[in-house]
């Protein structure tokens, strides 16, 4: 009986300190964002995350404890993709820019005016693009595009995009559900 109760003592104890340690789980970190931040990537390569707000572009160097304001132009950030050789994207509410030097400096590739709402980075140079209810398809790192998807439901729109490890494309959709490249 007594070894029931002292079992019984340490699965509760055990099992208030799992609840407890719950809270302790997320912590905010120290950020200069203010308004909407849209999107997180990081770049497993060079040791950063990257956060795109509605002011533009913030890198950390340091695990998100600071952050720092990239040299993209003012731009809103919807999308920020690394593509598996280290290349860095971002869609933009005026196209999409690319930067080979991790954030220090910027092409302007291609959508000028147009907003982009998601970027997927597939192998060697293939990108894809959600420009409101079409996708598009680079082959050559971004300088070129074709679409390869459009939507037929009126007023549908493409929210966001997502490459799997065996090349297929999934998008997110407004009206369309979620669609499956073959």
């Amino acid at each position: 009986m007594q070894v029931k109760r002292i079992f019984l003592s340490l699965a509760l104890v055990l099992a208030a300190d799992s609840c407890l340690s719950q809270t302790d789980f997320w912590q905010p970190t120290e950020s200069p964002f203010s308004g909407v931040i849209y999107t997180v990537a990081s770049d497993s390569l060079h040791g950063q995350i990257f956060a795109g707000t509605e002011d533009g572009l913030y890198r950390s160097l340091d695990g998100g404890r600071s952050w720092e304001f990239t040299t993209l132009p003012r731009n809103a950030v919807s999308s920020v993709v690394v593509d598996p050789s280290g290349r860095l994207f971002a869609g933009t509410d005026n196209g999409v820019f690319a930067s080979s030097d991790n954030g220090q400096s910027w092409t302007a590739l291609g959508f000028r005016d147009k907003s982009i709402r998601s970027l997927a980075a597939a192998s060697g140079d293939t990108l894809f693009a959600a420009v409101g209810d079409k996708i598009y398809r680079s082959a050559d790192g971004g300088v070129q595009w074709k679409i390869v998807f459009s939507c037929q439901t009126p007023d549908c729109e493409i929210h966001r995009l997502m490459v799997t490890l065996d090349g297929h494309l999934f998008a997110t959709t407004r009206l369309e559900g979620i669609l499956r490249s073959t």
